[in-house]
């Protein structure tokens, strides 16, 4: 339940971005990403309406992975805006404007989905950490001269730099929602077994 014709729109504007992608039609493949991105979120709403037993189970093979699909394209989206604008020769001025954003907005999606949705989707501030690093990679060694050939080297010792503190901070962040989340179902785990020994005395004085 909940998944209805949005997985059917997400799959079919995914093959359109790869072909797109490919064949270096940026105009294009800029909107088709983010409209893979507006129905996976779509579907993710739509799920989290349904009635679910939200048993194990059902959330590894059902949610899991429409999960981990929203939070890899949120960044691929972010990455391809910052292509469209190099492809096409904007300015440096505006490629690190959109930089800057890009990284702004991965951390605001985590802070979202970590602390601020009324359902949290948990892999998706780890999808954002794991793209981070991932940036951060490239600075430390990039795989074409196009960065530091375009910038100034100071410039991109910041954005190194900045990026690598937003890793680490996604990291703490995630890991300070993992420890909650197990103490939190420790402590309901506790009060489940309390209410058992509780019903049991109870019979055993009836």
């Amino acid at each position: 339940d909940g998944v209805k014709y949005y997985y059917g729109l997400a799959s079919f504007l995914q093959v359109l971005y790869t072909l797109t992608y490919n064949t270096e039609m940026m105009a294009a493949s800029v909107p088709i990403a983010l409209g893979v991105v507006a129905s996976l979120r779509s579907l993710v709403k739509s799920q989290n309406e349904a009635q679910a037993d939200d048993s194990w189970a059902e959330y590894w093979l059902l949610r899991f992975p429409f999960h981990l699909h929203l939070g890899w394209m949120y960044y691929v989206f972010l990455l391809t805006l910052q292509n469209a604008f190099v492809f096409f020769n904007f300015s440096k001025i505006v490629q690190l404007i959109s930089a800057g954003i890009s990284i702004v907005v991965m951390v605001i999606l985590s802070l979202y989905h970590l602390y601020w949705a009324n359902k949290p989707l948990g892999i998706v501030p780890p999808v954002l950490l794991y793209a981070t690093v991932g940036i951060v990679v490239e600075y430390f060694m990039p795989t074409s001269n196009h960065i530091r050939a375009t910038f100034h080297h100071r410039t991109v010792l910041i954005f190194m730099w900045t990026s690598l503190a937003v890793a680490a901070l996604l990291l703490v962040l995630n890991i300070m929602v993992a420890c909650r989340n197990c103490c939190s179902r420790r402590k309901s785990n506790e009060n489940e077994e309390g209410s058992d020994y509780v019903n049991a005395d109870k019979i055993e004085v009836v």
